[in-house]
C-alpha cells in the first residue's frame, strides 16, 4: 500500500507532521484493503415506471482473443459476490468487455438498451462546482480521497439483484451490486454518501472524491482522523494510488486547487 502522503520535510516540525500523517496511516490501514468495500446498513432499491415489462437480451460475441481474460474477470466478480450464477431470468442485459491497458478486462452491462429505459431517475442534487471552490478557499494544504471501485459499495434488494442480471456467453449472473451506467446511480450514490459524512464541517464530497482542506495541519490531521473513523465504521474502502494527503494542490473534477484558489 501507498499513500502519496506529504513529503516536503524540511524541518522539525515538518518531520512531526509527517509522522503523524504515517501513523494515521498505519492506524486505518484496513480502509486501504484490496476487498471490495460494502456500504453497512444501506440497501439500494431500483424502480420502475408503471407498465414496464421485462426485457431479455441475448449474450453479445466475444472475440476469442480476449475470452480467457473475460472468464478471469466473471470468476473474480463471482469470488467477490459481485455476481452471483443463475438458471433463469426474466431480464438479462448483454455486457460489453473493455479492455483496459494491463490487458485485464472490465466488463460492463448495457443498461441503456434494457433497464435504463424504464428506470425513475433519482434527482438528488448534484454540488454545484462553483459552491465546493468557495468551501475549499483559504487552505494551506488540501487532501483528496478516492473510493475504490465507489458504487459496487451498495449492495442492492433482492428484486433489483434481479432486474441487474446480465447475460454473458458463460451464462446469466444475477448482479449484486449498484452498477455504473445506470440512470440512478449518480443521485443514489452521492445521496448516501452526504449521509456518510453528514456533521463533518469542512469537507466536500462528489461521487466517489473527497476533498478537504484546513487553515493549519493540525486542525487539518484532525479533520481528516474523523473522516477515516466515519469511512471505516461505514465499510468504505479507498483507492490508495488515488490518494493525496496534506498536499499543496490536488486535482478534482477536472481543476488544479491549490491556497490560491
Amino acid at each position: 500500500m501507498e499513500v502519496h502522503a506529504t513529503t516536503n520535510v524540511t524541518s522539525r516540525a515538518d518531520e512531526t507532521i509527517q509522522g503523524r500523517v504515517d501513523n494515521l496511516i498505519e492506524k486505518f490501514s484496513g480502509l486501504f484493503s484490496d476487498k471490495v468495500g460494502h456500504l453497512k446498513g444501506n440497501v439500494g432499491r431500483l424502480h420502475l415506471e408503471e407498465n414496464a415489462t421485462p426485457k431479455f437480451c441475448k449474450a453479445r460475441n466475444v472475440p476469442y482473443s480476449i475470452r480467457p481474460a473475460v472468464e478471469l474477470e466473471l470468476e473474480r466478480l463471482e469470488n467477490d459476490n459481485i455476481i452471483t450464477p443463475v438458471p433463469f431470468s426474466d431480464w438479462a442485459t448483454p455486457v460489453v468487455p473493455i479492455i483496459k491497458v494491463d490487458k485485464s478486462v472490465r466488463l460492463c452491462g448495457d443498461y441503456s438498451i434494457t433497464l435504463n429505459l424504464v428506470l425513475r431517475p433519482d434527482k438528488h442534487p448534484m454540488p454545484r462546482i462553483e459552491d465546493v471552490f468557495a468551501k475549499l478557499a483559504a487552505g494551506e494544504k488540501f487532501t483528496k480521497l478516492n473510493l475504490k471501485n465507489a458504487y459496487l459499495h451498495l449492495e442492492m434488494d433482492d428484486k433489483s439483484k434481479d432486474l441487474l442480471t446480465i447475460n454473458t456467453y458463460k451464462g446469466l449472473y444475477r448482479v449484486n451490486r449498484l452498477q455504473y451506467g445506470l440512470k440512478p446511480a449518480t443521485g443514489m450514490w452521492q445521496r448516501l454518501m452526504e449521509q456518510v459524512l453528514q456533521g463533518i464541517p469542512g469537507i466536500e464530497c462528489i461521487l466517489d472524491d473527497i476533498t478537504m482542506t484546513e487553515a493549519n495541519d493540525d486542525e487539518h490531521l484532525t479533520r481528516l482522523e474523523k473522516v477515516f473513523i466515519r469511512l471505516s465504521e461505514h465499510g468504505l474502502v479507498l483507492n490508495a494510488k488515488k490518494c493525496k494527503l496534506l498536499q499543496p494542490s490536488v486535482a478534482f473534477m477536472s481543476h488544479l486547487i491549490d491556497r490560491d484558489g
